[in-house]
């Protein structure tokens, strides 16, 4: 779909390609764990705290990424980025977080308690980042812990009040 465009002049070049097997990890584990998208974790926080506590820390760790120069900010609109923004949403994102927090954290809650599970499950995400590199793998693990508690203290896979309006919890 982009093939060697640049986000910005500091940014490297990148590619993006649509992976359609990707799009299927979301149904094919649902198949398999019917409490995928919802799930009792016992850690309930209320809603105000959750949506706090997330947004300080997506802020946090966006501003670390930028003091210590791994993010720099390029303020722009590139013609692909409804392209960009539907790919990075259907074929990576669902399928990270079905894969990453709906099944694994999941299931390793049910076998170790709630708080060894988003640990572990935030190290194999940040390890499958490795290929970005080192500094890819460090923000990959910590975004992991904020999505892993964000599962933890609603027991949504997104968090959000639209999936039970929509019938997935």
């Amino acid at each position: 779909m982009i093939n060697g465009e640049k986000t910005g002049p500091l940014s490297p070049p990148f590619t993006l390609d649509y992976h359609f097997g990707k799009a299927l990890v979301p149904f094919l584990l649902f198949a398999c764990l019917p409490t995928l998208f919802s799930a009792d974790s016992g850690q309930r926080v209320g809603k105000v705290g959750r949506i706090a506590a997330l947004l300080i820390s997506m802020a946090a760790l966006l501003l670390l990424a930028v003091t210590l120069g791994r993010l720099k900010i390029e303020l722009h609109t590139p013609y692909w980025l409804l392209k960009y923004a539907m790919a990075n949403l259907f074929f990576t994102c669902m399928a990270e977080e079905v894969l990453f927090r709906g099944y694994l954290q999941q299931r390793l809650s049910q076998w170790l308690s709630a708080w060894p599970a988003l640990i572990i499950t935030a190290l194999i995400f940040g390890i499958a980042h490795l290929s970005g590199g080192m500094w890819m793998a460090m923000f990959a693990t910590l975004a992991g812990l904020i999505y892993g508690l964000t599962w933890m203290w609603s027991g949504r896979l997104c968090g959000c009040q639209p999936c039970s309006i929509s019938g997935l919890t």
